[in-house]
């Protein structure tokens, strides 16, 4: 071989490796989550069953809006329906939504009938640590507040004295409204149509509770999921409005199987924090959340051990 034939050679050469070297870069990157789709994962891992499947199994609310829903056609939509498509699209598989029950979510994690779940139950240390749960990071922080209707001359606690409130909260994380103002008359709520009707009718002031039940409320007072397919165009003219101090933070995070669960949970808090970084959460955001309660935008920076943590395990 000649001499210019043979730097020829060594010059080919080089650029086939730098290709080869490029290739496997991305294909690396894919895997770990960072791109829209990702590598292939071994039999044994819970994200290598869920591609050998082709689909991931998600278990949502019946009827939250605007978190989950059914619209008029029957399909279902939300926030935590957009949450739930990230991690099917970056593991390169369909989405099966399966609309239910909390209690029915962790039963389908426990007997593999879902890969996750949205139970919408704030991530507390009893939860973690007695309960055996495991959470991703918070994917939505919530706050107890207060809804009122739009007319309505109450701006915070202290405008209830001697008033009637729904109250929807949970006692692992509530914050009572009889230990801010004493002559706060509380109902139990038995639910969002209930304290939905209560309000309607005049029959309470307020309604108080976490964050995604009042939005539920906010929404369907405007008709989501029933006259209403997507979240109306003009905020202003809800009838109901969500107002108030944040007597309470909850993180809310996706529900996993406990089997398999420490790679895929860090598997999924890696493609959704490249959700949170590429924009992709403000725009979930900005469609779902926004129309019902206008608050700045801003991705969850808690983990679930901080969520946890605010909510201790009682001794």
């Amino acid at each position: 071989m000649t001499g210019a034939r043979a730097r020829s050679a060594r010059t080919v050469g080089a650029l086939i490796a730098a290709l080869l070297a490029l290739a496997a870069s991305t294909s690396a990157c894919s895997a770990s989550g960072a791109g829209a789709a990702t590598g292939r994962f071994a039999a044994s891992t819970v994200m290598g069953q869920i591609q050998q499947r082709g689909y991931l199994r998600a278990g949502v609310p019946a009827a939250l809006p605007p978190l989950a829903y059914r619209d008029r056609s029957g399909t279902v939509r939300g926030f935590d329906v957009g949450w739930a498509r990230t991690l099917a699209s970056a593991l390169g598989v369909e989405l099966r939504v399966i609309p239910m029950s909390a209690a029915g979510m962790r039963r389908g994690l426990r007997s593999g009938r879902l890969d996750i779940a949205f139970p919408v139950d704030p991530i507390t240390e009893a939860a973690i640590k007695v309960q055996g749960r495991v959470f991703t990071d918070p994917y939505f922080v919530g706050h107890q507040r207060l809804v009122v209707p739009s007319r309505s001359k109450v701006r915070n606690v202290a405008d209830l004295a001697d008033r009637r409130v729904c109250s929807l909260v949970r006692p692992a994380t509530e914050v009572r409204l009889t230990v801010l103002r004493r002559s706060i008359h509380t109902v139990p709520g038995h639910g969002v149509g209930n304290c939905l009707r209560l309000l309607r009718s005049g029959r309470v002031a307020a309604a108080t509770g976490p964050e995604p039940d009042l939005l539920a409320i906010v929404a369907r007072s405007a008709g989501l999921g029933t006259r209403l397919s997507t979240p109306p165009r003009n905020p202003a003219q809800l009838p109901l409005r969500i107002v108030g101090d944040q007597l309470s933070t909850e993180g809310y995070g996706v529900e996993l199987p406990e089997q398999g669960s420490a790679q895929f949970q860090s598997y999924a808090n890696g493609v959704f924090d490249n959700a949170r970084r590429d924009g992709r959460w403000q725009r979930l955001f900005a469609r779902w959340i926004e129309p019902f309660e206008h608050v700045p935008d801003n991705p969850p920076s808690l983990t679930a051990a901080d969520a946890a943590s605010l909510f201790p395990r009682k001794p």
